[in-house]
């Protein structure tokens, strides 16, 4: 996990002039807070990606999203492909990410880390 801090001296260094991307896919298993995703209102340059892939264990659905400024956001969308997210995959998500499915996710996550830090 990098430092916010050494992310947010590459997002505003004078000799950068590209966009940073994110990925957060295992952000669910970083400490509260962790996320860079609400930076995207702070820095134009700034693209944070996260998935249901991960800690939701819904990688088959195969849906992301990405936080990005809006200029970034309509040039992705005006590239992305012509077809939206499925019906199946839409309520597979919303059903995760309902009270429930967010319960179930944080049991299987702590469980993980309990593990995680057994094994270590």
């Amino acid at each position: 996990l990098l430092a916010k801090a050494d992310i947010e001296r590459l997002l505003v260094h004078p000799s950068w002039n590209g966009v940073v991307v994110l990925d957060e896919a295992y952000i669910d298993f970083a400490p509260d807070g962790a996320s860079l995703a609400p930076f995207v209102t702070e820095y134009p340059n700034l693209v944070v990606m996260q998935t249901l892939s991960k800690a939701f264990g819904m990688a088959g659905i195969r849906l992301g999203v990405a936080f990005a400024p809006p200029p970034i956001a309509r040039l992705l969308n005006a590239l992305k492909a012509p077809y939206n997210v499925s019906s199946p995959t839409s309520a597979f998500a919303l059903a995760a990410l309902q009270p429930d499915g967010l319960a179930v996710m944080r049991r299987n996550r702590d469980r993980i880390l309990a593990a995680r830090e057994r094994m270590l």
